[in-house]
């Protein structure tokens, strides 16, 4: 008799090189073999989830790539001298518009109104007159749920902070953001490096130092690169990633005029220790662009380098701490000065295809195999023309038009060039998908250095979100996968606050996901701006005292409250006024110093319009 699965878990999820594959089945008939939390041989997993689920083994459908140029269609090509482009829903319309840096000419904000269609909002938005601008990156440095600029140049470096209203405001000296003038700034990337809830950000300087500025919480920054170890010059490209899977975010520095790149290790006391050259990163082959992924499916990721005076390469991540040049053995060899390079799964098979850019030569596409293979098919795909006599700088990729796929939009020194992905995607068609956009409470609200497991039966695919990479540019801070045959999926979250939270996800199409926000998700959500969160209780169950952590929107009154489950009220930890934010409150099993009763309480958080629950388990 065949089998049904009412709903399974499966999860691989590594933090410190520990990976394991484990299966929860939550509802089962008679039927169901199960395995309650045990550890299985992959293989063993994989036959039984085939045979459970009547899925074929095979992880994909056969696509072939395929894209067309349709900038000429769009108000997006005149352009010129293009580097620092940069992809965010910066209207909270649930679409990708586009902000693109100029060098010689002036910056532009292009509304995106869906289907391909780009409004220039450049003048009513408030940027009217910004030139010189080098490096572009969006996040939500205030966490007040829109997303603000931050820009370089070859001149003023800028500041834009978000009105929610379709606005920004000029607030580079009020946020202490300017640097030396004389200085070229390039690449600007995000990251919450101190873990304190707020996104701070590293400028790559190409003529003089780089800079870290911590992002103090009010709305201004200070630099701190000489407290936190940071010591690196002629910077170009730069990325933040958490390559040694410590649930901290390292950065790596590519450098120019053939200085050695740096990897800067994060010691999670907010400063880092420089390891380039131990974890043989150290090449002096003047980088340019710069992006990391996990290629091979092993859970840790690994990382492209364009360079621009020598060969580019593809670094695989040893896991303990070092890496390995694969350049030729996985196929991504290439000739010419590398620019902009982008990972992201252009044909929706469940693995990371590689897009780069070149200087006055054809840029190039590399379909993934699956295994960290990779075939040259930038012909086929029609990619290719973008860097010809054009200079493809800044690569970016994204959802533009919103049908699940991973389009490229391309900065160049001449015409940009718009690239629609018309891969074909869908379960009655090929390959699936699936869009996660996720909405930090305790952790920075862009969510930024979130890493994400998720697994269907053909395996496990791992992503972070990143702010910014490639070169001086950003893609999308949602995460596009591609589910191959697959409807759905189980994953697992590490947000950046620590928290880790695991989503059965049944259908494809557009997630939002909202930290501590348990459950079962349906595809295609919408977003919503929540009033409160009440995160599970941490330890839970707990046996002497537990944390209790929640975030409102807006100062008002509120109570939390411990009941029994025979909803008895047992005790009250806050009751009165509280500030908008993140707060936490201690409980430590007692009632006015005496010890309740080991078992199930609930923990009620309510306020005006709002009231969330939560069990917490004591054991001693």
């Amino acid at each position: 008799m065949a089998c049904k699965v009412m709903e399974c878990r499966y999860l691989r999820f590594s933090i410190r090189q520990a990976r394991l594959l484990r299966i929860f089945v939550l509802q089962r008939n008679s039927n169901q073999e199960i395995f309650v939390g045990e550890e299985v041989n992959m293989l063993r997993v994989a036959l039984l989830l085939a045979a459970a689920i009547c899925l074929p083994l095979s992880s994909a459908a056969t696509t072939s790539m395929s894209f067309t140029d349709i900038t000429d269609s769009t108000t997006l090509g005149d352009t010129a001298h293009a580097y620092g482009i940069s992809l965010g829903d910066y209207n909270d319309d649930d679409k990708l518009d586009i902000f693109v840096g100029n060098l010689i000419l002036p910056s532009k904000l292009f509304r995106n109104e869906g289907d391909m269609d780009f409004t220039d909002v450049t003048d009513s938005a408030g940027f009217e007159g910004v030139v010189e601008a080098k490096g572009s990156s969006m996040a939500d440095y205030d966490n007040d749920g829109d997303l603000d600029l931050a820009l370089t140049g070859w001149g003023r470096d800028s500041f834009y902070r978000n009105n929610g209203d379709g606005t920004f405001i000029d607030y580079t000296d009020s946020a202490n953001y300017a640097v030396d003038d004389s200085v070229h700034g390039m690449s600007v990337v995000w990251a919450d490096y101190d873990g304190d809830g707020y996104v701070d950000l590293f400028v790559a300087n190409l003529d003089g130092p780089s800079i870290l500025y911590r992002n103090q919480g009010d709305g201004t920054f200070s630099d701190v690169t000489s407290d936190a170890g940071i010591d690196s010059d002629y910077g170009t490209g730069a990325l933040w990633l958490d390559y040694d899977d410590d649930g901290d975010p390292d950065l790596f520095v590519g450098r120019y005029s053939g200085k050695p790149d740096h990897l800067y290790r994060n010691d999670g006391d907010s400063t880092f220790t420089e390891v380039g050259d131990s974890a043989g990163l150290a090449h002096d082959d003047s980088t340019f662009g710069c992006v990391a992924g996990d290629i091979d499916g092993d859970g840790d990721l690994d990382l492209f380098v364009a360079r621009f005076g020598g060969a580019s390469a593809l670094y695989e991540n040893d896991g303990d701490g070092t890496f390995t040049d694969i350049t030729d053995s996985a196929g991504v060899s290439m000739s010419g000065a590398g620019t902009g390079c982008a990972f992201e799964d252009f044909d929706s098979d469940g693995d990371l295809d590689l897009y780069v850019g070149r200087f006055l030569d054809e840029n190039y596409m590399f379909e993934n195999d699956g295994t960290g293979s990779f075939t040259d098919v930038t012909a086929d795909a029609g990619v290719g023309d973008a860097g010809t006599n054009r200079t493809g700088v800044g690569i970016t990729a994204g959802d533009l038009d919103g049908d699940g796929d991973v389009d490229i939009y391309c900065g160049n020194h001449k015409r940009n060039t718009l690239f629609r992905n018309d891969t074909e995607t869908s379960l009655l068609a090929a390959n699936n998908w699936m869009v996660l956009r996720l909405h930090g409470s305790l952790s920075n609200r862009s969510a930024i250095g979130a890493r994400v497991y998720l697994t269907t039966p053909a395996g496990t695919q791992v992503r972070e979100v990143t702010g910014g990479s490639g070169v001086c540019s950003m893609s999308s801070l949602q995460l596009e996968f591609g589910l191959g045959p697959h409807g759905g999926a189980d994953i697992v979250i590490r947000w950046p606050s620590g928290y880790v939270e695991n989503r059965a996800i049944f259908g494809g199409g557009y997630v939002d996901i909202e930290e501590g926000v348990t459950g079962v998700v349906e595809g295609t959500a919408h977003r919503s701006i929540r009033q409160a969160v009440l995160l599970q209780n941490r330890p839970n169950p707990f046996s002497s005292r537990t944390l209790i952590s929640y975030q409102i929107a807006a100062r008002g009154p509120v109570a939390i409250d411990i009941y029994d489950i025979a909803g008895r009220l047992v005790c009250n930890l806050v009751n009165g006024e509280v500030n908008a934010g993140t707060h936490t409150v201690l409980w430590d099993g007692t009632v006015s110093g005496k010890a309740v009763s080991d078992g199930v309480y609930i923990c009620r958080l309510s306020g005006e319009g709002f009231a969330l629950a939560q069990k917490i388990v004591l054991l001693k």
